[in-house]
C-alpha cells in the first residue's frame, strides 16, 4: 500500500468529537471505531483536535492491522494502524479481524489485530 492521502475525520468518545486527518480506509469499519470520515462542508462542532495528549490519557488507542493481497508466491503482506476510541477498543478488534479493506484498487484481506505493548507517552 502506497501511502494514501489523508482527508478529514471525526472521532467520537461518548459525547465529544475530535477531528483528525487520515487515510480513508475506514469506509466498511468506521462505525465500529468511532472513525467517521467528515462530509463536504464540515458543519461539525469539534471538541478539540486529536492530540498525542489524548492517547496518553486513555480517550483513544492506535490498533495495528495486518493485511495480505494475493496468494503463493506473490502474496503480499503489509501493515497499518487504525485509530480507535478506547471504549469501542473491544468491539473494533473482532471487527477488523476477517474484513477487506480496498486501496488503490487493490482488495486486501485484514488476517490481524493487535493493540501495540509499546505505549509512547508524550
Amino acid at each position: 500500500m502506497a501511502a494514501l492521502p489523508k482527508v478529514k475525520h471525526v472521532l467520537t468518545i461518548g459525547s465529544e468529537k475530535y477531528a483528525l486527518r487520515a487515510a480513508d480506509i475506514y469506509g466498511d469499519f468506521g462505525g465500529s471505531t468511532g472513525v467517521t470520515k467528515v462530509s463536504d462542508p464540515d458543519t461539525t462542532n469539534y471538541t478539540a483536535k486529536l492530540t498525542s495528549a489524548d492517547f496518553a490519557n486513555g480517550k483513544a488507542i492506535r490498533i495495528k492491522c495486518t493485511a495480505t493481497n494475493g496468494t503463493g508466491a506473490a502474496k503480499i503482506s503489509k501493515s497499518f494502524t487504525v485509530i480507535c476510541a478506547f471504549e469501542k477498543a473491544k468491539t473494533a478488534l473482532a471487527n477488523l479481524d476477517a474484513k477487506k479493506i480496498t486501496v488503490d484498487g487493490k482488495t486486501w484481506d485484514i488476517t490481524a489485530t493487535r493493540i501495540p505493548q509499546r505505549r509512547r507517552f508524550g
